[in-house]
């Protein structure tokens, strides 16, 4: 609506979208702030980020969809030889067999230390995923929904604004007011005012009593005849912290038919269990079962499966939800529901939260670098 009635730059900017004169005043002046080099107009241009989706409008060159810089500064001599500049990001490959291939064209060939920096191009762009389901869309990089507020705006100004030290004080003692009265309202019980909480250690440590979590038994089930059943998992230390992902894929009889494992860096939880999925998605696809057989995966992590099974956008694991939908969409016998973590864990080398946990301990404490990803078949 925006760009119909006032107009765009290129892409999805809306910097130098007043330059209209026909525009209104009241927008004149909202472009004047977006695009000046003011901390408000940094911290607005630094926000707005593209979900790419199926490449139709996110111009390759221009828009900030694979980085957080356009691409054309940071690859500024192939921009320079680009055959078409805004060119879409669609318009820079081709779809083959369900599969996204990069194709980017140049106005010549490239020398030897220019096809260096196209290599690194296709380097960076190795992970990027296309999905023909969905359109490009903007997202706001500082709300977890992608949706842009007030608040969340305010409180991402707030949190990169630095304090002087005579205000540093107030602002600590105003977060922890906020947390006491946040506390208070959650557990009554205490019997401690807010400002006695504030000044009392034994209603921090009262506040921190766990309760103790009640065992299950939870059993695990092999799949029906014809459905080969992955159990994955995904674990990280810390958000973000080192992590690991495992997968074991069984028949109808619990036999054993293929295990991975894989250190995949610095990552939150729900990137890791997402990374799992993937993994499993691409392993089935790629064996000789998945012409003959259905697959299950099933996974301890109720959000990542509600994300995935809904068809959820979650603009932070852009790129490898997309692959995942293209996958499934490709292969049409996948069923991924959510497990137990206690199903999906068996005291013997079958486990996938052993074999991802195996991956994560061996990098963290042992200091030792398997490689990539193992793959046992039998």
């Amino acid at each position: 609506m925006i760009s119909g009635r006032y107009g765009s730059a290129e892409g999805f900017s809306l910097l130098g979208a007043g330059s209209n004169r026909k525009i209104s005043v009241l927008w004149n002046d909202i472009v004047k702030v977006w695009s000046s080099e003011s901390y408000l107009g940094t911290h607005l241009q630094d926000g707005i980020g593209v979900l790419l989706g199926d490449g139709e409008k996110a111009k390759f060159w221009l828009d900030c969809w694979a980085t957080d810089v356009p691409l054309k500064d940071v690859f500024p001599r192939l921009f320079s030889l680009a055959t078409i500049r805004k060119s879409s990001v669609q318009d820079m490959g081709f779809w083959n067999e369900g599969l996204w291939h990069w194709d980017v064209k140049f106005r010549r060939n490239l020398y030897e230390w220019e096809s260096i920096l196209y290599q690194s191009l296709l380097s960076r762009l190795k992970d990027v995923r296309l999905c023909e389901c969905f359109p490009d869309k903007f997202i706001w990089k500082y709300s977890p929904s992608g949706l842009y507020s007030v608040k969340s705006c305010y409180d991402a100004i707030v949190d990169r604004a630095l304090p002087s030290p005579d205000d540093s004080w107030g602002l600590i003692w105003k977060a922890k007011r906020r947390t006491a009265i946040w506390v208070k309202a959650l557990r009554s019980e205490l019997g401690y005012s807010i400002d006695e909480f504030l000044n009392c250690i034994d209603g921090v440590r009262q506040f921190h009593i766990k309760k103790k979590k009640q065992k299950r038994t939870i059993i695990w089930y092999p799949p029906s005849p014809g459905t080969l059943k992955f159990n994955v998992d995904g674990l990280a230390r810390g958000k973000p912290g080192p992590g690991g992902i495992g997968g074991v894929l069984r028949d109808e009889h619990g036999r054993i038919l293929c295990v991975f494992s894989a250190p995949i860096g610095s990552v939150d939880s729900n990137f890791a269990e997402l990374l799992a999925v993937r993994e499993a998605l691409r392993l089935f696809s790629a064996s000789v079962w998945v012409s003959s057989s259905h697959l299950l995966i099933e996974s301890n992590s109720s959000l990542v499966v509600s994300w995935i099974n809904s068809r959820s956008r979650i603009w932070k694991f852009n790129f490898a939800i997309n692959e995942i939908y293209s996958l499934i969409d490709r292969l049409q016998v996948v069923e991924i529901r959510y497990e137990f973590r206690e199903a999906n864990y068996r005291l013997n080398f079958s486990s996938a939260d052993l074999v991802a946990s195996f991956r994560f301990i061996s990098a963290k404490f042992l200091g030792v670098s398997l490689p990539r990803v193992g793959y046992f078949f039998c």
